[in-house]
């Protein structure tokens, strides 16, 4: 697809402009998993792939990831991220930048363009907020779409609807099928009819490593069988989260494969039981039909050993029915490893396989009457699974499928070279070329906003991010405000604190947003003070001007050292 803009400003050179890029990261296991206790699924992995990604583009100068202030007190969670994402190569060359989400205001403060990549259109608000309020410079947000399937979801991007418009914005659609839904979600849902989004959709795929994910020699694929306990003859393999609320009915799929199976052919599912009791069930429909010795349940394989268990196997399935499955990563690593695919007529799969050329596409139908899941969608929190079950992937077709490929070696070798080629097509490298490309046209097109259109913007944000006026809703609940008046001294710890006898500690929460020159600039005045103390107003403004920071910031502070015991009030 194109990506040059013809409406850049003038003297604004596209293949000069290095990007700085901005993700605020809610969880350290989204950079690696192996890091935190999140769940594994595409959602949790996409963020590290793509900042992994990005750092390695020429034209990407800086990443700077955002993250809660308890992560970022903790060295040896922030030192393992960092390892994770920058090549070592590039270690010390100033690419990658962690801090606090709180710092926001300060980072964004200067000029230079930014992108910011927002994890799913779930969070656009959010972000939209933050970036019309903070940051000084063009500022686009490129937004993914991993999960966006129900009405809970959709519903902080009424508040975008009402925003002042930023058309250069975008949300990345994975999928053409999943592109057109976006746009009927605002024709006549969040919009009235007629309408259309007030920012891009583009479509992008998800990349794959084509280099990690790759056909092994007949020996090498026997000899990881032996270490994983797989048998030797041929194997189906499905691999994705286990759950009918949120992926895929397996038990279709077991009854097929049972139907037309012969004893030397085993199913094997691996994944995890996002849904208890789904493993139990899948073991008992084998059991009723008489397979229970050729059915394979294991649990979620490790990030690092995914690529194995394609290794070993000789059919990729996946019979996807959930609206929450805008493009199936699995699909695409099947067919990088060169396995032939036999997946639903769904969504995203119809973008990365070409029926009868590297695999088949199961005849997929929606069943009308979903009137009242539809009414009461407002309250209702298991949408995926009942929608997902009047989803009807012809059985009959699937099961004609994987008898046609397990009877056939050549064809299984020609879908898989086919699939391998076709997953080049979706390879990191093109993908992040992609994104780099539909970054110009942004940055081209945020760069002829108008002052008075930024400023609309800033006026508005309150309205965007729903910041919460903590005081103004709960000043009721203690005696009071501080008084201005009221006078701080050095408590008894504190006095022990400045003669270098106890050490000041805070909460680890606490510590990515507090500033070591504040702290300083507060005790100095105070311990000058003396026994007579100095009046918080007077404590404030002195600290404030001396270390260059908000008088907000400066209370807080204040607050800080009061309530671990190093300063004290005098008497009323």
């Amino acid at each position: 697809m194109s990506r040059r803009s013809s409406g850049s400003p003038p003297g604004y050179n596209l293949l000069a402009l290095q990007h700085t890029v901005s993700v605020l990261v809610e969880n350290i296991s989204h950079i690696d998993p192996s890091l935190g206790d999140g769940p594994v699924h595409g959602a949790s992995l996409s963020v590290g792939n793509f900042l992994r990604n990005a750092v390695r583009h020429e034209r990407v100068d800086k990443l700077e990831v955002f993250l809660p202030p308890s992560i970022m007190a903790n060295q040896k969670l922030i030192s393992g991220a960092a390892a994770s994402i920058l090549p070592r190569e590039l270690m010390g060359k100033g690419k990658l930048s962690f801090y606090p989400f709180h710092s926001i205001p300060e980072v964004w403060a200067d000029p230079r363009p930014r992108i910011i990549r927002t994890a799913d259109p779930e969070l656009f608000a959010r972000d939209r907020y933050l970036r019309d309020r903070f940051a000084a410079g063009p500022t686009p947000i490129c937004c993914d779409t991993h999960v966006h399937g129900v009405r809970r979801m959709w519903m902080p991007l009424e508040r975008v609807v009402a925003a002042p418009p930023a058309p250069y914005d975008s949300i990345v659609s994975l999928s053409a099928a999943h592109a057109e839904a976006m746009r009927k979600l605002f024709d006549g849902f969040l919009m009235p009819k007629g309408s259309k989004p007030p920012f891009r959709i583009d479509v992008i795929g998800r990349p794959i490593d084509c280099n990690r994910f790759k056909p092994v020699e007949p020996a090498m694929k026997s000899q990881i069988r032996k270490e994983i306990g797989w048998p030797s003859g041929k194997i189906v393999l499905f691999l994705a989260r286990v759950t009918a609320h949120g992926k895929a009915d397996l038990v279709p799929l077991v009854r097929a494969f049972a139907e037309v199976s012969r004893a030397d052919e085993t199913l094997v599912i691996v994944g995890g039981e996002a849904t208890p009791g789904t493993f139990n069930r899948l073991k008992a429909v084998a059991k009723e039909s008489g397979i229970s010795n050729r059915l394979i349940v294991s649990g979620e394989a490790a990030p690092e050993h995914r690529w194995k268990c394609f290794a070993a196997a000789d059919i990729y399935v996946l019979p996807g029915d959930t609206i929450q499955e805008s493009f199936g990563n699995t699909v695409l690593e099947a067919m990088a490893s060169g396995l032939p695919v036999i997946v639903s007529d769904w969504d995203g799969f119809r973008d990365m396989v070409r029926d009868g050329e590297n695999g088949f596409l199961v005849p997929t139908w929606w069943v009308p009457g979903l009137d009242r899941i539809e009414q009461f969608s407002p309250i209702n929190n298991t949408d995926y699974l009942l929608l997902a079950q009047s989803v009807y992937v012809d059985r009959n077709e699937l099961a004609k499928r994987l008898r046609e490929l397990l009877d056939s070696e050549d064809l299984r070798a020609q879908f898989g070279e086919a699939g391998r080629k076709r997953s080049g097509e979706f390879s990191n490298e093109r993908i992040t070329e992609q994104l780099v490309s539909l970054w110009d046209e942004q940055h081209a097109a945020a760069a002829l906003e108008s002052e008075a259109a930024r400023e609309a913007r800033r006026e508005a944000a309150n309205a965007l991010g729903l910041p919460t006026p903590y005081l103004e809703i709960f000043k009721n609940y203690a005696t009071g405000c501080l008084p201005d008046d009221r006078k701080v001294l050095l408590s008894a710890y504190g006095k022990q604190i400045m003669a270098g006898k106890m050490g000041f500690a805070l909460y680890e929460d606490t510590i990515g947003i507090t500033h070591g020159n504040l702290f300083e600039q507060l005790t100095l005045q105070v311990a000058e003070a003396g026994d007579d103390g100095i009046k918080v107003v007077d404590l404030v403004e002195r600290a404030a001007k001396a270390s260059a920071m908000s008088l907000s910031d400066t209370m807080f502070h204040l607050g800080l050292l009061l309530k671990s015991d190093a300063f004290d009030l005098g008497p009323h």
